[in-house]
């Protein structure tokens, strides 16, 4: 495998983590009314992570690389402004 495509699975998957895990997180807690219970609370937001980022992985794979290009072409055009 090429480093660059190494690169680019693991940025994915790091990124796709990091942010299902705060999404999941925040609406479990926008959800959670008053049930604070320690068990209930962790075996909840892990079952909601780990949906989300079955989710959001493969997700990022096709929304960064595009996001990217999105970004380069908005740069390129205020490029003359510079």
């Amino acid at each position: 495998m090429k480093i660059h495509n190494l690169h680019f699975y693991l940025f994915s998957m790091v990124m796709a983590a990091v942010m299902s895990g705060g999404m999941s997180l925040a609406m479990l807690l926008v959800n959670i009314e008053g049930n604070l219970l320690a068990s209930a609370f962790i075996n909840s937001w892990l079952s909601a992570w780990l949906t989300s980022f079955m989710v959001a992985w493969p997700l990022s794979m096709f929304v960064v690389p595009l996001a990217n290009r999105s970004v380069n072409w908005m740069m390129s055009l205020l490029k003359p402004l510079q």
